[in-house]
């Protein structure tokens, strides 16, 4: 059996680069037809981020793309620590059972940073005949 190697991964807006400083919910990401599928967050840079002002960042999933709920993965509890410093990639994977994902971010203290993030979707790979 031959896989197609020529299906790559694609990036698609997760995050809009914004500043926040509220608790904030990414955009949706239907990943219907999806194998392998995880966020990457990018931090640009920071006004206040520290030990007592900083985001609690989350990987939500949803069935529906309207009722939501935190994924049950504890990988995602990294994210809030390693973006310390400016400049910062994280990569999340996320191997859950729903057909939805979205960042969410919850402020902790008052934050203020910018930030923007993609979902990187490497799609289904069917055998070459």
């Amino acid at each position: 059996m031959t896989l197609n190697i020529s299906a790559h991964v694609k990036r698609v807006n997760a995050l809009t680069s914004a500043s926040v400083t509220a608790s904030f919910n990414g955009i949706s990401i239907d990943l219907d037809g999806i194998s392998a599928k995880g966020l990457q967050v990018y931090r640009d840079a920071a006004v206040t981020y520290d030990a007592s002002n900083y985001f609690q960042f989350l990987i939500q999933h949803s069935d529906d793309n309207s009722a939501w709920s935190d994924a049950e993965y504890t990988q995602v509890d990294l994210l809030g620590a390693e973006l310390q410093a400016d400049g910062n990639l994280v990569l999340v994977d996320y191997e859950g059972p729903k057909r939805y994902m979205r960042l969410r971010g919850v402020a902790v203290g008052s934050p203020s940073i910018t930030l923007r993030a993609d979902a990187l979707l490497e799609p289904k790979v069917k055998p070459v005949k």
